[in-house]
């Protein structure tokens, strides 16, 4: 007869399960010992237990039939009857049967038999994890006639357990070294991947902030080019001109700071002028640039001086060369005098305006 494994999903029993299973065993072992002191055997009563398959697979679900034969004047109990619901696993029938675990009823009824005899029988689903040999010596199953309990023992049961092993391979063998597989780049390249985004955006929320922060602070007001100019003016009034050994690269700086000066003060263009073009544009725009016309002439002895020196190759003498600084100190501080002066009436003629416009509104009201 072919035996048809069930589902490893339908074959597998927990531990706990198993730890159960095994409790019970020992309490309804205990239990039937008992019952045999407490009752005697009748030997009208005739049970018999049978499994109508010749062999199974461990963990296999198989039909294991109980029957009882009597008189008809009691009833049957069969051993899921017999057993308390103290000793119950759950709600679920798991009843230990010697290597065999019931597992459900599938079927429970009786019949008559000639001579008024009854047959009443059950069909129980059940497994076992045997090795080799699945048995039970015998099967307890009751008779109640009145108030009175007997108990009946049916012959036990054997039933083989096929190996799962194939013809090929008998013996189980120990366990085979681990296998070595191809190693898969994809997650070292998705990491990287990923840690390349992560760092790009976390570059990107710290330019934003920083340029968040660079617009909330308030950017120093510009230097006057007045400042600018004394300033690197006081480095070269500070130098030993004996000690310098390129005269020129001093007359060279000299004449950057009045250029400077009167590019950002005046709007010319200073820087690219020669000394000619920048004393006559200085001389024409006099009208709106209030440069005063001594100032300009000094700035043309300077410049021209300096050109000298620069293109000549004439080495000054140091008294020639303090007198320089001196009258470019005056150039700068002159101008930027005559400037503020400018600026200051300008301011005044625009207030005197805003007032006679007020005036002259307020009159036609």
């Amino acid at each position: 007869m072919s035996i048809h494994s069930s589902s490893s999903s339908e074959n597998a029993i927990r531990c706990t399960d198993v730890n159960v299973v095994s409790v019970i065993a020992r309490r309804l072992s205990a239990f039937f010992a008992l019952a045999l002191v407490a009752v005697g055997v009748l030997h009208a009563q005739q049970a018999t237990s049978y499994i109508p398959v010749d062999s199974v697979y461990a963990g296999d679900r198989f039909p294991m039939v109980v029957e009882l034969g009597h008189d008809g004047a009691g009833e049957s109990l069969f051993p899921h009857e017999l057993l308390p619901d103290s000793l119950m696993s759950g709600p679920r029938l798991r009843i230990p049967l010697g290597d065999f675990l019931l597992l459900s009823v599938r079927s429970q009824g009786g019949r008559l038999l000639t001579g008024g005899a009854q047959l009443d029988s059950v069909v129980y689903e059940a497994t076992t994890f045997a090795i080799d040999t699945a048995r039970v010596d015998a099967v307890p199953v009751g008779l109640v006639v009145g108030v009175d309990t007997t108990l009946v023992l049916a012959e036990g049961v054997e039933l083989r357990v096929a190996s799962l092993l194939t013809e090929a391979s008998p013996e189980l063998r120990d366990i085979t070294d681990l296998a070595l597989f191809p190693r898969s780049w994809w997650p070292w390249v998705l990491g990287l991947v990923l840690g390349l985004v992560a760092a790009w955006l976390a570059w990107r929320r710290y330019r934003s902030r920083r340029e968040e922060m660079a617009d909330r602070v308030p950017e120093a007001p510009p230097i006057p080019p007045v400042d600018l100019a004394l300033e690197r003016l006081a480095e070269l009034e500070a130098m030993d001109l004996r000690s310098i050994p390129d005269i020129k690269a001093w007359y060279i700086e000299l004449t950057s700071i009045l250029r400077t000066y009167f590019a950002e003060r005046a709007g010319v263009h200073a820087l690219e002028a020669t000394t000619r073009e920048l004393v006559g544009e200085l001389m024409r725009l006099r009208a709106d640039r209030p440069v005063p016309r001594e100032w300009i002439a000094a700035l043309h002895d300077v410049l021209e001086e300096a050109d000298l020196v620069k293109f000549a190759d004439i080495r000054p003498v140091v008294d020639k060369t303090q007198h320089l600084l001196r009258s470019t100190r005056e150039t700068i501080e002159q101008t930027e005098r005559a400037y503020r002066r400018a600026e200051e009436e300008a301011r005044r003629l625009e207030i005197e305006e805003a007032r006679r416009r007020e005036q002259q509104t307020q009159e036609k009201d």
